[in-house]
Parts: C-alpha cells; sequence; structure tokens
C-alpha cells in the first residue's frame, strides 16, 4: 500500500479520514475491530525499541486508538476520523522549514487478520528556521 501523504502547518489542527478495509477490499465493521494503536514519530530522530524510544510525538506510541484519543472508527461504514490536535503537529527540530513525521495505523480484526495503513506528514515550520 502507498504511503498518503499529507501537510499541516505546526502546531495546527487536521482531520485525516480513511476507510478501513479488510482484505478483499470490504469495510470493516467497529464491531470487527479487536484493537486499534497509532504511533506518530518523527523520521529523522525516532529509534525504535530504545529505551526510551526517541522521536515519538504526542506520547502516540502503539497508543490505544479504538473508539478514543482523538481516533473514532463509524459502526458500518470502516470510516476512520483522526481529528490530528495541535500536539500531533509540533516541530522537533526548530532547525528544518518542513518536518516529515510517519503516522502508523494498526488495527486488528476480531478474526486476527492485521491491517496497517501509513500516513507521512509533512509539518510546515511557521517559524523562522534557523
Amino acid at each position: 500500500m502507498a504511503i498518503e501523504r499529507l501537510r499541516a502547518n505546526e502546531q495546527s489542527s487536521r482531520t485525516v479520514t480513511f476507510t478501513l478495509l479488510d482484505n478483499a477490499s470490504l469495510p470493516v465493521l467497529f464491531a470487527d475491530v479487536a484493537t486499534a494503536q497509532l504511533t506518530l514519530f518523527d523520521m529523522d530522530t525516532y529509534v525504535p525499541g530504545g529505551s526510551p524510544v526517541t522521536g515519538i510525538i504526542n506520547t502516540r506510541d502503539a497508543q490505544n486508538v479504538l473508539n478514543t484519543n482523538d481516533v473514532t472508527i463509524a459502526a458500518t461504514s470502516g470510516l476512520v476520523t483522526w481529528s490530528m490536535q495541535p500536539e500531533d503537529t509540533l516541530i522537533v527540530t526548530v532547525r528544518k522549514q518542513i518536518e516529515r513525521h510517519r503516522a502508523e495505523f494498526r488495527f486488528v480484526t476480531t478474526s486476527g487478520a492485521e491491517l496497517d495503513y501509513q500516513f507521512e506528514v509533512e509539518v510546515v515550520n511557521l517559524r523562522k528556521a534557523s
């Protein structure tokens, strides 16, 4: 699956939507989602598996987003809505004009299927980069 790109100004809100589809390209019902997680990180500073993990944005490290933490999944259409908060679009490295973040959603269905969706978020530094 191709990674969708989107752009957001630093410390801004934005709504991201996509349809959760099963392997047959049919919408997944909310009742059929066992777990939903979101990891949001800066692509240049993220070090997975570290202690502590670095580069995570807004404490979204495998964060539960099963109709919580600014993410909703519609009951029957499979529509996933992520209401990005200003904390999700923070600039990590102030010297960059545009900073690349990655949002990784992982869903596991009640049948055990794993469904992954990824977005690259280009965050525009509104302050003068130094």
